[in-house]
């Protein structure tokens, strides 16, 4: 889900980091933005900057923002930046708030995707979605990617967390 919530302004390729809101613990974090991820998200972004467009053109465009930023931002919903960097296939009426909205991919959708990829590579071992989350989302992610980049991800380490 943390992936699926994902918003464009959310991809920073400048710094080459993704930074993941709300995620375990109510906490932002931050991960790091493969080099060899840039283009083709990039592309991807692209696609979907198209589809936002055409959303706006019909007098749609909108998404949901948490909290209450909504009223706080009266017309962000409608800007690229809060746009879902996986959004839907189809837009959705929301009864609550009586509007048409494009949401972000049904976990369902991906959780096929990696159950096809898992059976075409012939993995003996159960994966899934949440297999692959601890490969990013740990503290000691932030040491090992100082040491090969020389760069912080900005995620504390374990070390200073434990204060020693």
């Amino acid at each position: 889900m943390e992936s699926l919530r994902l918003r464009v302004k959310d991809i920073d390729f400048e710094y080459n980091h993704i930074t993941i809101r709300d995620a375990k613990g109510h906490k932002d974090r931050r991960t790091m933005l493969p080099t060899a991820l840039k283009e083709p998200l990039a592309q991807h972004l692209e696609r979907v900057k198209v589809l936002h467009q055409k959303d706006l053109d019909e007098g749609f465009g909108l998404v949901y923002l948490p909290y209450g930023l909504q009223r706080k931002y009266p017309n962000a919903n409608s800007e690229w930046i809060w746009q879902y960097v996986f959004p839907a296939s189809t837009r959705y009426f929301d009864p609550y708030d009586k509007i048409h909205r494009r949401h972000h991919l049904h976990e369902s959708v991906v959780q096929r995707a990696v159950k096809s990829a898992v059976h075409k590579a012939a993995i003996p071992k159960k994966a899934t979605c949440h297999t692959l989350r601890p490969q990013f989302c740990h503290p000691w992610f932030d040491s090992a990617h100082h040491r090969f980049t020389g760069k912080r991800t900005g995620y504390p380490n374990r070390s200073r967390i434990a204060g020693t």
